[in-house]
């Protein structure tokens, strides 16, 4: 699930990416009205990408501790 989620973040960043360069394409060509629904989409994406990250770390560490419970349950079997 984890790696799904982080190609699905990196996606997210790579499209964005991908769209300002179109931006910046489209209003050098005069288009300022959708250029700024661009940039629109472009602070959506953004915020999105905040959380996926925030929501990533969150698996990580939580996958950490359950690693680390687990290395402690094995040393106590082992020990009793």
């Amino acid at each position: 699930m984890r790696n799904l989620l982080d190609r699905m973040y990196q996606n997210q960043l790579t499209l964005a990416a991908a769209l300002v360069e179109l931006t910046l394409h489209v209003e050098k060509s005069g288009f300022s009205e959708t250029s700024e629904n661009v940039r629109g989409a472009l602070h959506t994406i953004g915020k999105n990408a905040g959380n996926i990250k925030q929501a990533l770390a969150k698996l990580k560490s939580k996958e950490k501790r359950n690693l680390t419970d687990d290395r402690k349950q094995a040393t106590n079997r082992y020990d009793s």
